[in-house]
């Protein structure tokens, strides 16, 4: 079976030591943490359906981002269709701690990145979480 596929942009979105994560409130999810960001809409970049999808779910719009530093794959179910969703990773940081959640999430967490196996989270977090505290050596 070929699943269309989808891009996904998610932010590590950094407050001194810590990073922000959303529990989702329903669907395949419910109750697992994970990082703000969302599929791309329309002909917008990759900055700016990042920038929005943070705005959207966290009400923080100021904040900066770096390069990416990890894709990865994932089913899901998106409008009742089975899809593959590419997301692509940024770390990014902001001074802004107050968050207003959208409707799709109930609770957020700024966490220290190592703590991350104290809280429910999505399956591929501990893979993201590893790549964003390691060093990227890309010499040849």
């Amino acid at each position: 079976m070929i699943l269309d596929r989808r891009i996904s942009v998610k932010a590590l979105l950094r407050n001194g030591d810590d990073i922000l994560v959303l529990r989702e409130k329903k669907g395949d999810n419910s109750g697992k943490f994970h990082f703000p960001g969302g599929h791309i809409e329309g002909e917008e970049t990759l900055e700016e359906a990042l920038r929005r999808e943070v705005f959207q779910e966290t009400g923080i719009e100021e904040f900066e981002i770096g390069p990416p530093y990890f894709a990865c794959e994932w089913p899901a179910k998106i409008e009742g269709q089975l899809v593959r969703v590419v997301g692509i990773f940024y770390p990014c940081s902001t001074k802004q701690r107050d968050v207003v959640l959208s409707d799709e999430h109930d609770e957020y967490l700024w966490m220290p990145p190592a703590d991350h196996s104290n809280h429910p989270m999505v399956s591929f977090s501990d893979e993201i979480i590893s790549h964003y505290l390691q060093p990227i050596d890309i010499t040849p």
